[in-house]
């Protein structure tokens, strides 16, 4: 396949993709925005009341928390199931390691959180993970080093001095401050909750590991696609090019704001352009086989490139995709905010006229006699305020009925079939003064109905999204891997190299322990732990059996790193603190530091000989000066004599 048939296949691709530039898609998650911020519906008149009701936002805050519960609370999201007995420890270590990249090596909470309420709103959430080998630099302080800590802190490769400051203590010792420049060239895990609105999939597709089409669409300037190493005049051509037709979409305009456009005219660099991120499945060799293939675009319509182009080593697309209530044979199911749009449309309009019929029997219309009515005075209403008249007949009331009240059993019908609907009931969020009221019976049963409904949408959460997150990010690991990480897990440092682990198929999602009851969990894990310490007497339970009962007691209650409380069977009580990672890097920083006092000596010891030597050639050199001197004076002793020996015998003749 050529350039530019590749090309073109792309751009087809792209244009013809769910979500973008304006579709149905588009138009449906711009109303569950314009539902959630609590927006005008457009027909009020007025005069008239404009109240606009808040199910789907209601709804939607409703759920979250009890989501939140279920997959940000506990230590694990979900756990790898061994393949045989002697996987169990494998299993488990990499469990614990994903758990911690994920949760702990990035800000999950946020992520997570955005993630859920994506898919609650806009009838699918997606997550994007990658993995960044962007090197990153850390500034470090350091405060009273001696000689060796400093030749030591020097000789580190992943450290540049940047500056340093030397001086002598009380006791004369030489001692220095310095601060260091860290360079961490090692990549790391990142997670990134994608925008509904810049997610592009094709719409054939039923799900991302089969889509023949998946991108990701954003706005990226000048500046960052000529410092990523991108040819500058290309970029330069492309930029601008559709911009404020696609920033026109609607959900981008109900998300944002109708944003007045930035003038890049006297800063070129900061021009703006539309780079999808892509990844697709065709046939780029001739075998007659579809590949996967990543490759990146800039620009739209007549002005379109292909930045990069390349196969692409994983399965699928590295994005996994949340939908409430999917529906089959589909990508795109239903959101919540589908599930109660109408509710709010009904309860907005029956507000509305109970207000209006309220404001008309508190404030009604007038019959009056003209010129025999101050009107100034009539169109003033204030409490206690005068009429001017001249006949007292000449002002008469419009009986309005009140009839406001006739709406309240609508209004509660309303309610109950959103509670249907939804799962979100005035019981489990507390808010029913008449609860107490009920049997205790009654209203467990409606808390556990309404439960079920939740632990449902979190059981597809869990099974879907999280499950193809993990298993991908466990891939992705396996992938980078080839030096060990030093990773805290349950209180203990452990060296672990992930390029070691097995392919993982099978994992096990943990759901429900942020929905129903906590008393009730926290009883059933204490009825458990009795019934193990019977069964321990007939050899039935081991200390593993207690510790994951005990595990799920501390879960119940809500706390966190139950080894704070018992210590895990399998850690090695003999072991000191030190693990083998940190011995092996205490022991190579060691080796590192003698080996430098080593080359120190050997320098110290050459330019003593270099000393030795110099003064050697300077007493050799010395004494030839010195001995040419006394060459020379004897010389000219030697000449003086000879001169005086002839005239001595001629005078004594």
């Amino acid at each position: 396949m050529t350039e530019s048939e590749f090309r073109a296949v792309l751009q087809s691709e792209i244009e013809a993709s769910l979500g973008y530039l304006g579709d149905e898609l588009s138009e449906a998650r711009a109303n569950a925005l314009a539902r959630y911020f609590g927006r005008p519906y457009g027909d009020e008149a007025e005069g008239r009341s404009a109240v606009v009701m808040s199910e789907v936002r209601d709804t939607v805050e409703s759920i979250m928390p009890s989501l939140v519960k279920v997959f940000l609370s506990g230590e694990r999201v979900v756990s790898f199931a061994p393949v045989g007995p002697e996987d169990v420890g494998a299993a488990e270590q990499e469990t614990d390691v994903v758990n911690h990249a994920l949760l702990k090596d990035n800000d999950a909470f946020a992520a997570f959180y955005a993630w859920m309420k994506d898919g609650l709103l806009g009838r699918c959430g997606v997550l994007k993970y990658w993995w960044d080998d962007a090197p990153r630099t850390e500034a470090e302080r350091y405060e009273g080093l001696s000689d060796d800590e400093l030749a030591l802190l020097a000789a580190d490769p992943e450290a540049e001095l940047a500056a340093h400051r030397s001086y002598r203590d009380a006791a004369g010792a030489a001692l220095h401050d310095a601060t260091a420049v860290r360079t961490l060239e090692r990549g790391r895990l990142r997670i990134e909750p994608v925008p509904p609105e810049e997610f592009l999939i094709s719409r054939r597709a039923k799900g991302i590991a089969d889509a023949p089409f998946v991108g990701h669409r954003v706005r990226r300037t000048v500046s960052d696609l000529v410092a990523a190493g991108f040819d500058r005049e290309t970029v330069e051509g492309l930029a601008g090019a559709g911009g404020a037709e696609a920033d026109a979409a609607p959900e981008r305009l109900e998300r944002f704001g109708a944003e007045e456009a930035r003038s890049d005219a006297d800063n070129p660099a900061l021009r703006e352009l539309w780079v999808t991120e892509c990844y697709l499945r065709v046939d780029h060799d001739g075998d007659g086989v579809a590949e996967l293939r990543r490759a990146l675009a800039a620009g739209e319509g007549g002005a379109f490139e292909v930045l990069e182009n390349a196969p692409w080593e994983g399965a699928a697309a590295p994005f996994c995709a949340l939908c409430p209530v999917p529906v089959p044979h589909k990508f795109f199911g239903l959101s919540v905010a589908d599930l109660v749009d109408d509710i709010q449309r009904i309860k907005t309009v029956l507000m509305r006229q109970m207000l209006d019929n309220l404001y008309l029997a508190n404030n009604p219309r007038k019959r009056v006699v003209e010129d025999q009515v101050n009107l100034d005075d009539l169109l003033t209403s204030r409490p206690g305020g005068l009429v001017r008249v001249k006949d007292i007949a000449a002002i008469a009331e419009e009986r309005v009925e009140f009839t406001a009240a006739q709406s309240f059993p609508m209004l509660e019908y309303l309610d109950t079939l959103k509670e249907n609907r939804t799962g979100v009931t005035k019981y489990n969020q507390g808010l029913d003064a008449d609860s107490l009221n009920k049997t205790a019976t009654g209203i467990a049963r409606i808390m556990n109905a309404s439960a079920e409904r939740l632990e449902l949408i979190a059981r597809i959460y869990a099974e879907t999204g999280f499950r193809a997150l993990f298993l991908g990010v466990h891939e992705l690991l396996r992938k980078h891997g080839g030096r060990e990480l030093a990773v805290r897990i349950r209180n203990r440092w452990v060296a672990v190299d992930p390029g070691d682990w097995r392919r993982r198929f099978d994992l096990t999602v943990h759901v429900g322990s942020g929905a129903g009851n906590a008393d009730q969990r926290k009883a059933d894990a204490l009825m458990v732990l009795q019934l193990q310490k019977e069964l321990a007497a007939f050899g039935l339970v081991g200390p593993a059996h207690a510790y994951a009962a005990f595990e799920k007691l501390i879960e119940a209650t809500g706390w966190k790193t139950p080894e704070r409380y018992m210590a895990h069977p399998g850690a090695d009580d003999a072991a000191p603190p030190e693990t083998e990672a940190l011995e092996r890097a205490l022991a190579e920083a060691q080796a590192a530091l003698a080996e430098l006092r080593a080359d120190r000596a050997l320098a110290e010891a050459e330019l003593e000989l270099k000393g030795r030597d110099s003064e050697r050639d300077h007493d050799i050199a010395r004494r030839k000066i010195e001995l040419g001197y006394a060459e020379l004076a004897a010389k000219r002793e030697a000449e003086a004599a000879g001169t005086a020996g002839p005239a001595g015998p001629e005078a004594a003749s």
